[in-house]
């Protein structure tokens, strides 16, 4: 599995990912699935491009972003997994 480090200019390694028209297509749908409003389309987009792109793990300091999406393994800061 490769490891996707996006802390800044100074990772070790940087990956950048794009939408595409299937990450396009999801964003709208996971918003209408998961009954999501106008202040979650950015989480949305972000989620559909990992999704599409193949990432599966996120390592996030708020976990209620990502856990609405049911489809990352969530890795807490503080060393915890996903949220019951």
């Amino acid at each position: 599995m490769k490891t996707i480090t996006v802390d800044g200019p100074n990772s070790r390694e940087t990956v950048s990912l794009f939408p595409s028209e299937r990450s396009a297509r999801l964003q709208p749908h996971w918003l209408r699935e998961h009954r999501l409003g106008r202040e979650r389309i950015n989480d949305a987009r972000i989620a559909s491009i990992y999704h599409h792109h193949g990432v599966r793990r996120l390592l996030s300091n708020d976990l209620l972003d990502c856990a609405v999406f049911e489809c990352f393994e969530i890795i807490r800061l503080d060393g915890g997994g996903t949220p019951p």
